[in-house]
């Protein structure tokens, strides 16, 4: 088992509009985080995971998710899967938790403007 507390977070600024705090497991094969989007991210264009699948759902607030061209709001209590190879942002005010499988790194990590 491994537990992550607290005060372990790494907290991570992404941009003006995306705060993340990530829980850092030390595992390969899952990780999580809670990120807080506040406008756009990103600021323009698209981001896009190479190899992670990313499971999210909306802790609070409301948030347009746009994937690949197609624009979906969701809101408190809601769930997506973002699968690897899709271009997408956020747009609006949320608080999410994120999980990714194999764990996410940056370097699978692209964004288009």
């Amino acid at each position: 088992m491994k537990i992550i507390k607290k005060n372990q977070v790494e907290k991570v600024k992404n941009s003006h509009t995306c705060m993340v705090m990530e829980y850092p497991l030390r595992d390969t094969e899952i990780n999580g985080a809670i990120a807080e989007i506040l406008g756009r991210y990103p600021h323009e264009g698209w981001i896009m995971n190479m190899i992670c699948k990313e499971l999210v759902y909306v802790l609070s607030g409301k948030v347009d998710l746009a994937v690949l061209g197609k624009k979906v709001k969701l809101e408190e209590g809601d769930e997506a899967i973002i699968m690897p190879k899709e271009k997408f942002y956020w747009e609006g005010r949320c608080k999410l938790f994120i999980a990714c499988t194999p764990a996410w790194c940056s370097s699978q990590y692209k964004e288009e403007v």
